[in-house]
């Protein structure tokens, strides 16, 4: 199989969420802090698999913490 470069590998992923208007993903927050007082960072896990999220902290529309589940729209 042949690695794809970082460009090749985020065209595929941006045509692949292109293909759909909205998406949601549900699972644990970890590792939540805000930066700065601006940006919002977290990761999303499930059993398997760990997603690092990020938004501006002026969309936080709620109280996060470690161990909460989730739903995240994107």
């Amino acid at each position: 199989m042949k690695a794809l470069t970082v460009t090749e590998f985020i065209e595929q992923i941006n045509d692949l969420l292109s293909a759909t208007d909205r998406f949601s993903v549900e699972g644990e927050v970890s590792s939540f802090k805000i930066k700065d007082g601006k940006w919002v960072l977290f990761d999303l896990k499930d059993k398997g698999s760990v997603i690092s999220c990020f938004m501006t902290a002026w969309q936080l529309k709620a109280e996060v913490e470690d161990g909460m589940k989730v739903v995240v729209m994107g």
